[in-house]
């Protein structure tokens, strides 16, 4: 009993803490690091949208790539990422534009990045995607190393 009391106390402390916390601190100022990031993604739908396939493959971590949808995930090579982008089934958004991207700094040349965009379904409707990807900075370089589209239901 008495561990569960303390279990209980130290929750109700830690989020009485929180909401303070959260209420109390700014967001944090735009550093180099943020507006970097923030032009590696305006460059990455920029070659997107002009179907800059090869630019699109180089954005991404020579090393490879966790990529996710769904709450699934898996391990691509860079010639697997290549494969997917060189091949003619892929097709780039007739227009392509980020919504709500947010910048979190994740570490020593790490940023979170998370957002939203639209992509076109193959019926003619246009398909809500959240985006969460980590960018990892190579040899002066921002790459995706990490990288989650999910689509979001439809709200009814």
């Amino acid at each position: 009993m008495r561990l569960i009391l303390a279990a209980a106390f130290a929750v109700t402390l830690g989020s009485a803490a929180t909401g303070a916390s959260a209420q109390s601190i700014p967001p944090p100022a735009e550093s180099r690091d943020h507006v970097e990031a923030r032009a590696f993604m305006d460059a990455y739908a920029r070659n997107l949208r002009d179907l800059d396939r090869e630019a699109v493959i180089a954005g991404y971590d020579p090393a490879g790539v966790w990529f996710f949808s769904g709450g699934r995930g898996e391990w691509l090579t860079t010639d697997q990422i290549a494969e997917i982008y060189r091949s003619e089934s892929w097709r780039p958004p007739a227009d392509f534009a980020w919504k709500d991207l947010s910048f979190i700094l994740a570490g020593d040349d790490v940023v979170t990045v998370t957002g939203r965009f639209d992509w076109p379904r193959l019926d003619g409707g246009i398909q809500n995607v959240a985006y969460h990807g980590l960018l990892v900075r190579i040899d002066g370089q921002w790459r995706i190393r990490v990288e989650d589209e999910t689509p979001i239901a439809e709200r009814r």
